[in-house]
């Protein structure tokens, strides 16, 4: 028996993008804001709902009108929310769920959890000295292919190859309290 159930759902991430992009904390407040129903719009976010319809009298398709708003409100034109191809897309659902094992898992997340740690490192990096951080970009290659302590010190034009080992041992310390403080144990912590 396996251990964990997965639940993947699709839904409009252009629309959803925009939406927090335009400043909206929650779906709640952009659909009071564009004048829809939360029903009708978490129909057209998870292509429950088409954004077009056939008009009776001409027999051509045109905007919902929530769809309408939706695109009036973020100051876009519908197609950008809806292209061709998403258009006509309906689902009866649009979520899969499936039984998988640790390895199944960690198959699925690594990609996102590699790419939140990487974030994450970045962040921590980034509250170091210009010096430190370029030190340990150079030497773990955090911007390109990583570098021997001299020619770490060969490109920065400092003293030598101890003088960058106790820059980077520096930088290492205070990454490591930063860390510490965010509750994180080891660098490994992001990808568990």
């Amino acid at each position: 028996m396996k251990d964990f159930r997965v639940k993947i759902t699709v839904k409009n991430n252009r629309l959803l993008s925009m939406i927090e992009h335009a400043g909206y904390k929650t779906q709640a407040e952009f659909c009071r804001a564009a004048g829809v129903k939360q029903s009708m719009f978490g129909g057209l976010v998870s292509f429950k709902t088409k954004p077009i319809r056939k008009n009776d009298s001409s027999g051509c398709f045109e905007w919902r009108e929530p769809a309408f708003r939706i695109a009036t409100a973020l100051h876009v034109e519908p197609e950008e929310l809806w292209p061709e191809h998403l258009k006509n897309l309906k689902t009866a659902n649009n979520f899969v769920e499936f039984s998988a094992d640790e390895s199944e898992v960690r198959a699925l997340a690594a990609p996102r959890v590699a790419t939140l740690a990487h974030i994450e490192l970045k962040k921590f990096i980034g509250k170091l000295s210009p010096r430190r951080q370029k030190v340990l970009a150079l030497r773990f290659g955090l911007d390109g292919p990583a570098l021997t302590l001299s020619e770490t010190g060969d490109e920065m034009g400092l003293m030598g190859p101890e003088r960058v080992r106790q820059i980077e041992t520096q930088a290492l310390l205070i990454l490591k309290d930063q860390m510490r403080r965010s509750g994180i144990k080891h660098l490994q912590d992001f990808s568990e």
